[in-house]
């Protein structure tokens, strides 16, 4: 390379230039405003945000909660069908950015039966939006929370057919996941080296920190789960993630599943 581009200001007056960089110190007669800024925190693909130095322990433990919470979550959903997609499968899905102040929760509840898995995702959402202090105990909370449901489907003579369940909540930078069946969850970590994909699926619900890396989320079905890897799903993902583009990423993942009936999944990108 035998010349550096000068980033272009925000002021009309400013005007990219070259100049020769062959381990040489740039021209002095370049302004402070032509120089290039080698501070990597400015950069507009660096979020992570520098702390302020403080004095005490309690001071910073306030600005490690202000600066870790998740701020935005950008999602979409997909589903491959021969039926009407807004009708057999949207009911399915949980969408729940807004549950409670600063709480998050995403899922998708699978069957054969459309109409009763629909009817367990609506009797869950129900439930849990009567808890108004979830973020205290959120495994207690979504295990009871769906227990619950399975007795109100019961009670109710409602059908109660075989399902696959996945919920995840969010807050903060706490994740909280109730898993049954073959449905799960893939988290997918950037690293220096490109992206980390790690797989949670089978009966179980756990609670973990999310680290500043994890940026997408991917919630699956048995059915897609059981045909696409967890590498090629996070492939697609993270490609869109540049994007901010979880609509296109999404699609393009139950694409990959050619001939498995009825795939779906929800693509959640965090810290946008």
């Amino acid at each position: 390379m035998t010349g550096l581009l000068a980033p272009i200001g925000r002021s009309k007056a400013l005007t990219p230039m070259r100049y020769k960089s062959a381990g040489r110190k740039s021209p002095k007669n370049l302004t402070k405003s032509h120089r290039i800024n080698k501070d990597l925190s400015l950069s507009p693909y660096n979020r992570k945000i520098k702390r302020p130095k403080c004095s005490t322990n309690a001071s910073c433990q306030s600005i490690r909660e202000e600066h870790t919470e998740i701020n935005d979550v950008i999602f979409s959903w997909n589903c491959k069908t021969s039926e009407n997609k807004f009708r057999i499968i949207r009911p399915c899905i949980i969408l729940k950015p807004d549950l409670a102040e600063g709480v998050k929760m995403f899922g998708l509840c699978d069957s054969d039966d459309k109409d009763s898995a629909s009817l367990i995702s609506s009797t869950f959402v129900d439930i849990i939006s009567q808890q108004p202090k979830i973020f205290l105990t959120p495994k207690h909370s979504l295990k009871e929370a769906y227990m619950k449901t399975l007795k109100d489907m019961v009670s109710q003579q409602n059908v109660l057919a075989k399902h696959d369940f996945t919920v995840v909540f969010l807050h903060k930078q706490k994740l909280c996941c109730l898993n049954i069946g073959q449905c799960g969850l893939i988290i997918c970590r950037r690293t220096i080296k490109g992206w980390e994909a790690s797989k949670f699926t089978g009966k179980s619900v756990f609670e973990k920190k999310l680290e500043e890396s994890e940026k997408i989320l991917i919630i699956s079905n048995g059915s897609l789960f059981n045909s696409v890897s967890t590498e090629d799903m996070a492939k697609v993902a993270s490609k869109y993630w540049e994007m901010r583009n979880p609509n296109i990423a999404s699609w393009e993942i139950i694409e990959l599943a050619k001939t498995t009936p009825c795939p779906i999944c929800l693509v959640l990108f965090l810290g946008i």
